[in-house]
């Protein structure tokens, strides 16, 4: 399965990424994943932009595709047609997206097209696997992960002048780096401990990385993305069910994002940060929302799919 490449080479990892992304859903039973009296608060309005996402085309070969959907009209175009592309991101000003797709050489490459679809341009392409790329918040840079030197470690491109620097030379594996807010920081998530994941924080440059989540018996940290002010992440802790996770960085206190009623039912996952508004999607049983955190208030997508990126 070609997802596989996307995560550390881990098998009890990959067990519990099945659990969110990768295990088809009855949507016919799945008919209230999130209620109106589930913390934070449920509005049924929905918000205006646009949503890019992708969602499989053929599960049987694990092939994705792209697709945009208006938030204001509900229309929704595919975006990428040829091989399996995954992993949408707004540019900061939602003039591009960034994505990855699975090439002819058998290997992922990160690409960049306009926002309609054209001008699909590949941004690093080598013969390893370049994935999980991130916008720095001015647009200059992407951070994504390579295993060109045989294991996942994190580098940073230039888009002006192709440049690539590498962010991490460690024995373990790195993943899923996020910029902040304010781009002095990138959070990912590292491997310890025989193999568990915990997020991690460093500088821009690659200096200055500590740990912020400890080791966690009954699960796996991944997927950090940070808050609109860069005071706290948001994270999945892939435990049973599978948890959204923030934690405070002033003063280090976890607590769950959505809270701990009985009316959110399923496994959580998938968060990630709108470059201008700040909302936080994620997703319940692959049904995506955006949450306001400054208002705590969320709004159903009223998308099923893999990764999304909203704009603004």
């Amino acid at each position: 399965m070609k997802r596989m490449l996307l995560v550390l080479d881990i098998s009890a990892l990959f067990l519990f990424i099945v659990l969110i992304g990768c295990v088809p859903i009855n949507s016919a039973q799945d008919t209230s994943v999130l209620s109106p009296t589930s913390t934070p608060m449920l509005v049924e309005s929905r918000i205006k932009g646009q949503a890019v996402y992708s969602k499989y085309v053929d599960k049987e070969t694990s092939v994705t595709q792209i697709f945009l959907k208006n938030l204001d009209s509900g229309d929704t175009v595919q975006l990428t047609e040829t091989g399996s592309n995954d992993f949408p991101k707004w540019s900061p000003d939602g003039s591009q997206i960034s994505y990855i797709s699975w090439t002819n050489e058998k290997h992922y490459d990160i690409y960049v097209m306009d926002k309609d679809g054209k001008n699909k341009t590949p941004i690093v392409s080598t013969n390893a696997n370049e994935r999980e790329a991130d916008w720095s918040p001015n647009g200059d840079e992407i951070v994504f992960v390579s295993n060109k030197t045989g294991n996942d470690e994190l580098y940073k491109i230039d888009l002006d002048t192709k440049s690539i620097v590498r962010l991490t030379d460690t024995p373990e594996d790195e993943a899923f780096p996020q910029w902040s807010s304010n781009g002095n920081s990138i959070a990912f998530i590292s491997t310890i401990d025989g193999g568990r994941t915990q997020i991690s924080i460093m500088d821009a440059n690659g200096t200055n990385i500590r740990q912020v989540t400890g080791y966690q018996l009954e699960g796996f940290d991944r997927d950090p993305v940070w808050c609109p002010d860069s005071s706290c992440i948001v994270f999945t802790r892939l435990s049973m069910p599978a948890k959204l996770m923030l934690i405070d960085l002033n003063t280090m206190e976890m607590t769950s994002l959505l809270g701990d009623s009985a009316n959110v039912q399923g496994d959580e996952g998938w968060p990630a940060r709108s470059p201008v508004r700040g909302f936080i999607t994620f997703a319940v049983m692959e049904k995506f929302f955006a949450i306001d955190m400054k208002t705590k208030e969320t709004y159903p997508l009223e998308i099923q799919g893999l990764n999304l990126s909203l704009y603004p």
